[in-house]
């Protein structure tokens, strides 16, 4: 490995103290590497189980997503979302929103799903445009509970802090973990680094590792 990744040095004029320097990478590259492997092991597994027991129900599960104006990270986001749903033969519904949108215009969204009883997930994609993020926190609080799959409203998040195990959790605080505990399948006492604070990564992450009893850098 080490001659693969610095193989490509030999050709060129550098001093043996960059090489080293390069190469002092390698395990760095080694742990990026293993945590790729892991992960595509593990989305692997999950949509095999997930296909299954979907195939089981009565009625395909239905996810609606809310995406106002054309981010193009969210605009990613939303289609990796389409992807994985045709995958696992689960219905999804798109709501995309010009940007100029109201807060009344995403209000009724929202309700409308939240009152359908074929509707069992709603998302709503952040980030929201400047002129409705001040009405971030309300728009989210406004789906319910039970139909929030990105666990931020009030009622999900204060559960998650409360360590109440039918709390739903955004899906990426959910992921880093599940991915350190197939490293090491016991993470009390161990110590985790979690750069940013935001209520979607960072804060959920933080209750989650205490709730392994993990002790919390941020």
């Amino acid at each position: 490995i080490f001659r693969i990744i610095c193989g490509k040095f030999s050709s060129q004029r550098q001093s043996f103290l960059s090489l080293v320097k390069d190469c002092t990478q390698i395990p760095y590259f080694l742990s990026t590497l293993s945590m790729k492997i892991t992960t595509k092991t593990l989305q692997k597994e999950h949509l095999s189980k997930f296909k299954a027991i979907i195939t089981d129900l009565d009625r395909k599960p239905h996810l609606v997503v809310i995406l106002v104006w054309s981010n193009p990270a969210s605009l990613t986001y939303v289609g990796h979302k389409e992807k994985i749903a045709k995958e696992i033969g689960a219905t999804i519904s798109v709501h995309q929103l010009p940007t100029e949108s109201t807060f009344e215009n995403v209000r009724d969204i929202i309700i409308e799903s939240n009152n359908d009883r074929e509707v069992d997930a709603i998302l709503l994609q952040m980030p929201l445009p400047d002129h409705l993020k001040s009405h971030t926190r309300t728009l989210l609080d406004l789906i319910k509970s039970q139909k929030d799959v990105d666990g931020l409203t009030t009622a999900n998040l204060g559960a998650l802090i409360s360590w109440k195990q039918d709390s739903l959790i955004a899906c990426t605080p959910q992921a880093v973990m599940n991915i350190a505990e197939t490293h090491r399948s016991d993470l009390a006492g161990k110590h985790m680094v979690i750069l940013g604070r935001s209520e979607i990564v960072g804060k959920p992450l933080i209750h989650l590792a205490l709730r392994a009893n993990m002790s919390v850098t941020t």
